[in-house]
């Protein structure tokens, strides 16, 4: 909507709006008092001598003010313009003192402007107030969604909604893609609205290749009113005009996605709009590091609990093919020696013993190397790999740095 065709629509509006017909009674008991009353002398109470039908310019004062707190500075200085419009018949044709009379008008119209001027600057104080507040009010209730859960796809999901509540959106759409830090590539995670056209395309999106990773480059959120005519838009498939909000998240100063918005192209977004969304991007950045983390933690969770099953699983399969039957060929050999004792099974038992002891301390060695603990891993690894060359393998080590 065009900025005329926004003021002919509040224009319509107001003999709809009570305050306009009060202004306008006002106005019009104004233009009666200073008509059609005889000359009012304000001598009694104050000094200067205004006696020229100043008290009916004067009044002029009240519907100018009554304009300014119902309809902003706009309806205050229009009412003040048609105050003296009134006023200058009177001054130029009707009183005998034009000069004076003149003098009176422009001293009406300089004090009404202040007085408009005023009542707007103390609106406008109390609209950043309350802007203050609700952006107060909407970070709590970022902050309160984004300690509900540790899981990422949840709270990106309940923040995407919670955007759509904050920027009034009567159509929600949009995506928050996070970056793989390793190729610089923005992946989709999750979308509201989109097509499942745009689903398939927002995989591995070069950050050069959209509006989504030139302001995260760029690194504040990025309005573009219309995207349709930008080259970088081409991975999207909206193709209804509408304005395109790209909010970077970031965490410590590394970048980790970005939020992606899809307003209508009549939806207002103001400066102070746009540091709200900053903080916001800020704020969902930190706990989608958080959260990643969480993952990678569960994932390692996962990977440590899986080795020490495998481990398990080995040290359970070593005792009972190597150990167990080790003791028990032991036992079956003590059975026969002792039926038929000799000196050649005495030596053949001492033989399985020595195997059964080395089986046992290699065993036991593989489980934690003492050298691990005496002298530390270097010596360790080479105390491995000299195993493995007597096994009649060939390896080697080599170390960079300073061994620790």
């Amino acid at each position: 909507m065009t900025p005329s065709a926004s003021l002919t629509s509040r224009a319509a509006a107001l003999p709809k709006s009570r305050n306009f017909w009060i202004v306008l009674v006002m106005l019009v008991a104004a233009t009666f008092f200073h008509y059609f009353t005889p000359q009012t002398s304000l001598e009694p109470f104050v000094s200067l001598p205004l006696s020229r039908h100043a008290a009916g310019r004067i009044i002029f004062l009240l519907p100018v003010t009554a304009a300014a707190f119902a309809f902003g500075q706009v309806g205050g200085i229009f009412t003040l313009v048609v105050s003296i419009l009134i006023m200058l018949p009177r001054a130029l044709f009707l009183s005998l003192n034009p000069a004076d009379a003149i003098f009176e008008v422009m001293g009406i119209a300089v004090v009404g402007y202040i007085i408009t001027w005023i009542i707007a600057a103390q609106d406008r104080e109390k609209k950043l107030r309350q802007k203050a507040v609700e952006e107060l009010e909407t970070l709590n209730s970022i902050s309160a969604v984004l300690c509900q859960s540790t899981d990422l796809n949840l709270i990106l999901d309940q923040v995407l909604e919670r955007l759509f509540e904050i920027v009034g959106s009567h159509e929600p759409r949009g995506a928050i893609l996070l970056l793989d830090p390793w190729a610089q590539e923005l992946n989709l995670r999750v979308q509201r609205g989109l097509s499942p056209e745009f689903e398939a395309k927002a995989v591995a999106i070069p950050l050069q290749e959209c509006l989504c990773g030139t302001a995260a480059e760029l690194g504040g959120v990025q309005v573009v009113t219309n995207p349709l005519a930008d080259p970088r838009h081409t991975r999207c498939t909206e193709t209804k005009p509408h304005i395109h909000v790209c909010i970077p998240l970031h965490s410590r100063q590394r970048l980790l996605g970005t939020i992606d918005l899809h307003l209508n192209d009549t939806h207002p977004v103001d400066a102070l709009d746009l540091q709200l969304l900053a903080s916001i991007g800020r704020q969902v950045g930190a706990a989608a590091e958080n959260a990643r983390l969480c993952e990678n933690l569960r994932f390692y969770l996962r990977q440590i609990t899986q080795a020490q099953e495998s481990e398990r699983q080995r040290i359970a399969r070593d005792l009972h093919d190597v150990t167990a039957q080790g003791l028990v060929d032991l036992s079956r050999r003590l059975d026969a020696f002792g039926a038929t004792p000799s000196v050649e099974k005495l030596d053949s038992l001492q033989r399985r013993i020595d195997i059964q002891l080395r089986d046992i301390r290699r065993f036991c060695r593989d489980l934690r190397p003492s050298v691990l603990d005496d002298l530390g891993l270097l010596p360790a690894l080479r105390g491995l790999i000299a195993d493995l060359g007597d096994n009649g393998l060939k390896a080697g080590l080599q170390a960079t740095g300073q061994p620790r």
